[in-house]
């Protein structure tokens, strides 16, 4: 699973602040937080079933799926990766007994890792239909990952949908070099994932237990 999602009690310290401090703001600059991104009105459909479904032309198949009564998570990553050493993974998490909309949702997921991280940037945007998103890097030993979440609901519940981008450094220090790469390459592409994030079909929940 992503970093930025992890238990608790299976996360290292995550004390890199000078690190995400790079990629923020070589990403998002002098952005200004819960700046409203342009609306998207003509959702683009993806081909999907409840074992796969497709981001960007690339095919995920579901390899996590994990539950109970109140909340449910899949986890698709592409056909060729595992977990061990993923570049790309999309989550998706029904919150079934949460009464929030998708902006307290992300408003509450960026307060918390604002307190956290108090010197890193991170991005709050607005979708159509009253959906928000967020994004923001987490870093932990070798690996380096940019998160976008967009929230959403379906027939009332609240549904968080997840991309997840990582590389991997050569080692646990993480040079200027490889962070700045990371950067630039989340810069590049991040229009196009915030995107398809916010238009995209919301998948539906798989609510059998699926352990890779």
């Amino acid at each position: 699973m992503g970093i930025a999602m992890m238990p608790k009690c299976f996360k290292k310290v995550i004390c890199a602040i000078c690190c995400m401090g790079i990629l923020s703001a070589f990403v998002y600059g002098a952005e200004v937080k819960n700046k409203p991104a342009a609306k998207n009105s003509s959702p683009k459909k993806a081909t999907q079933t409840v074992n796969t479904l497709t981001f960007l032309g690339e095919k995920y198949r579901l390899k996590y799926s994990t539950g109970n009564s109140q909340q449910w998570i899949n986890e698709y990553l592409l056909n060729n990766e595992n977990f061990k050493s993923y570049t790309k993974m999309v989550a998706v998490r029904s919150y079934d007994a949460l009464q929030s909309t998708p902006k307290q949702m992300i408003s509450s997921m960026a307060a918390n890792y604002q307190r956290q991280h108090p010197n890193v940037r991170f991005s709050v945007f607005e979708g159509a239909n009253g959906d928000f998103g967020m994004g923001f890097f987490m870093l932990e030993g070798r690996t380096m990952e940019h998160n976008l979440y967009r929230a959403t609901t379906v027939n009332g519940h609240l549904i968080l949908i997840q991309f997840v981008y990582r590389e991997y450094a050569a080692s646990e220090q993480r040079s200027t070099q490889e962070l700045q790469t990371m950067g630039q390459h989340v810069k590049q592409n991040l229009p196009l994932w915030k995107q398809e994030l916010l238009s995209m079909p919301v998948p539906p929940i798989n609510k059998t237990v699926i352990l890779e």
